[in-house]
């Protein structure tokens, strides 16, 4: 067999093995995690490596001890290290910026890869990772890779050699923040085992890819991912929804993906885990790539942790951006099942796989010993006595087990089925892993129900299908942070002057309910001590911040980091007219940390329009009177709103492109007013939230015309403004 916990057919699992690690090591040096552009400079001499070698002879996995399960499968030995910019590599100086590069070559090994203990990038850095000839380059890495564990992990580099290159704005003598201290040496050799540049499909061949399932539905593949902790385990798990539905990306896999069996050395395996989304085939061939480019995360928290249950739940360090089109799936707790179960799952890191069984599934007790001597406790596991389709393997650990009606019912600790052999796999059980336990880092329901509504079954949930971002930014905007000299510190955090709140002014709404609230932090200086700082909607009143609508209070500076992160309202906040959305900061304790967000500058002026508001001495002032060259001001705080919100009317046409304003929405006279710039604009049709067309009407003067909506109860309606040169839909919320 060749799944984690049971391996009998040895030969096949060690050219499995092999092939696994093939699969993880292109994975790594491919695909890793998000990298924002640049390349390395050329090099105008080459160093003298450092020569490293591993405190323990690198040799293979033996037969015996894959079969014996003595430990999780690895890849790679570490070499532990203290490398920074301030003791080791060399400086240079190349088209405007310092250059740091470390030269690093372990003898005989296969690849190479890097974790960080300390990675934090400053605005302007930007950090690459190659081999010599650089057929393999990984980055550039900036500030927006950060993870407030300041931990971070490389994926390897295929050979014995790397250069790691750090180009940044800062003077080498002041400190960076990086500090490599493992260097891991891949010692199987399976690269020569390759027979073709991308060798997809070593998974079993009775594996169905999960495109071609007719148990799981297409949103339930979207909530598996696959996952790599720690640069050499591979498992897979599942994105889960909870009853606030506020898109917390909480993730559940198998305790024993893990390297250590304990809480505290397991999250710092979480915190350099590498979360794989839309692994899939486009077709049934099992032997197709898979789709496009890699879409990964990195880094996470472990929230609950059982060893003997075997089940962990991750909280991830960032939400997935709406361009995963990640699927938040439902759970079921009661323990009734009557009807046959499936599993999508990565089994030996190949793509997206269904596995459907014969029977409903048995609850029973896994009777295991595990190969540090912890048992699983009795009566915590499912029974999948008999797969109909498909098996489950070495990489399926972790995995989600599906009712029919698509809900959730446990995760894979593993078995004996393969192809050929398709029984006995066990589940952790989700009802059990649910408050079996008291403490809240032992169990789901903490985290999974934080209402405490004793829910028994929750729908999963497309979180970004009924939301859009408005944000004031572009995407070629220049970002950064503003300093003055009269000023210690920014205009937009921290500083000399005391200001404690900066908030970002939205009239774009007449109504609208907030989801979450974005934030770029520019700069973030924590000491450890403790110190929070708020996010705050704000009511308009006479152009000022007035009343507190809403707040998310307590933030940690130390949970988050400079890349840009999503902060959801546990319910949504429900706001008419304009509001102020942004931070309030605290000055204690002592030492006081450093807090700052960037500002938007489009093709790198100063905004239009001023947006930006600061509070000092308990009064609010616009940024450019408080700039003193009367500057302008944007903060980049971006809000996520339900799609169902109305625009407001903001005045004249001033756009280049063809625009419709409905004048007084919300309608409460029957009366649709609007104004357009679209000259030849002829028809306007009315449809449902359902898609049904209810009204036509034709338009008489196309840039400023009315027409009756009487007769229409009241809701929301979409509108079609229709010319022969455009066309356009715009929402209207009737109340009359």
């Amino acid at each position: 067999m060749c799944n984690f916990w049971s391996l009998k057919k040895v030969d096949n699992c060690m050219y499995r093995y092999i092939f696994l690690l093939l699969v993880l090591v292109n994975g790594f040096v491919c695909h890793s995690q998000i990298s924002h552009g640049g390349k390395p400079f050329e090099l105008k001499e080459r160093q003298k490596p450092l020569e490293l070698s591993p405190a323990v002879e690198p040799k293979a996995v033996s037969a015996v001890d894959l079969e014996n399960n003595k430990f999780p499968l690895r890849f790679a030995e570490p070499i532990f290290t203290n490398f920074t910019p301030q003791n080791s590599g060399e400086w240079d100086w190349q088209d405007g910026k310092y250059i740091w590069r470390l030269f690093i070559r372990s003898e005989g090994a296969k690849s190479l890869n890097l974790v960080f203990d300390r990675f934090t990038l400053k605005d302007g850095d930007r950090l690459f990772v190659y081999n010599p000839d650089k057929s393999h380059v990984l980055g550039g890495f900036t500030n927006a890779n950060n993870n407030a564990s300041k931990l971070f992990s490389i994926a390897p580099v295929l050979g014995d050699e790397l250069i790691v290159e750090l180009q940044t704005l800062r003077k080498p003598t002041v400190e960076h923040e990086i500090t490599i201290n493992a260097v891991n040496h891949d010692f199987l050799g399976v690269l020569n085992y390759l027979k073709r540049e991308s060798d997809f499909g070593q998974s079993g061949e009775c594996n169905i890819n999960a495109i071609c399932g007719d148990v799981n539905s297409a949103e339930i593949n979207r909530s598996v991912c696959k996952v790599i902790v720690g640069g050499s385990m591979l498992c897979s798990g599942t994105l889960l929804n909870n009853t606030s539905e506020n898109g917390k990306p909480y993730f559940l896999t198998a305790a024993h993906c893990f390297d250590n069996y304990n809480i505290t050395s397991s999250s710092i395996s979480a915190q350099n885990i590498i979360f794989y989304f839309n692994f899939d085939s486009p077709t049934c061939d099992p032997s197709a790539l898979p789709n496009g480019e890699l879409q990964s995360l990195s880094g996470a928290d472990i929230k609950a942790f059982v060893e003997d249950m075997d089940f962990a739940l991750l909280e991830m360090s960032k939400m997935p951006p709406p361009e995963y089109q990640a699927y938040w799936a439902g759970w079921k707790r009661d323990g009734m099942v009557s009807s046959q179960v499936f599993c999508v799952h990565h089994p030996w890191g190949d793509v997206k796989k269904v596995s459907e069984s014969m029977n409903a599934p048995i609850s029973t007790t896994f009777n295991y010993t595990k190969y540090n001597g912890v048992k699983f406790r009795n009566d915590v596991h499912w029974k999948i006595d008999v797969w109909a389709s498909g098996v489950t393997e070495g990489g399926s650990s972790g995995s989600g087990l599906f009712t029919d009606d698509q809900y959730l019912i446990g995760s894979l600790s593993g078995g004996e089925a393969y192809c050929g052999n398709p029984y006995n796999d066990y589940y952790s059980r989700f009802n059990q892993a649910w408050s079996l336990n008291v403490a809240r880092e032992e169990q789901l329901a903490y985290w999974l129900d934080a209402q405490n509504s004793d829910a028994n079954l929750q729908n999963g949930v497309d979180y970004y299908s009924n939301k859009e971002i408005i944000s004031h930014a572009k995407e070629a905007d220049e970002k950064k942070l503003v300093r003055v000299d009269e000023i210690d510190g920014t205009l937009s955090g921290h500083n000399s002057m005391g200001y404690d709140a900066y908030a970002e002014y939205y009239d774009e709404f007449s109504v609208a309910q907030i989801a979450g609230v974005y934030l770029s932090p520019g700069q973030i200086d924590a000491t450890g001590e403790g110190q929070t700082f708020s996010l705050k909607v704000w009511s308009e009143s006479s152009g000022q911040p007035d009343e507190v609508l809403g707040a998310m209070d307590d933030i940690a500076l130390d949970d988050i980091s400079t890349a840009k992160q999503l902060f959801t309202f546990d319910e949504p906040l429900s706001i008419s007219g304009p509001v102020f959305v942004g931070l309030e900061l605290n000055y204690s304790p002592l030492p006081i940390d450093t807090l700052a967000i960037y500002q938007g500058f489009p093709n790198g002026a100063a905004p239009l329009k001023n947006t930006a508001y600061i509070r000092s001495n308990n009064a609010w002032q616009a940024y450019n009177s408080v700039h003193p060259s009367g500057e302008n001001g944007s903060y980049l705080i971006d809000l996520l709103v339900y799609n169902d919100y109305i625009p407001t009317d903001t005045g004249d046409i001033e756009v280049d492109y063809p625009e419709v304003l409905i004048r007084s929405n919300p309608i409460s006279n029957g009366v649709v007013e609007f104004r357009s710039n679209i000259e030849d604009l002829n028809l306007v049709e009315i449809y449902g939230l359902n898609g049904s067309k209810l009204k036509v009407y034709t338009i008489h003067n196309a840039t400023d015309d009315s027409f009756s909506v009487q007769g229409l109860p009241d809701g929301i309606y979409m509108l079609k403004f229709i010319s022969p040169t455009a066309s356009l839909v715009k929402k209207i919320l009737i109340l009359q």
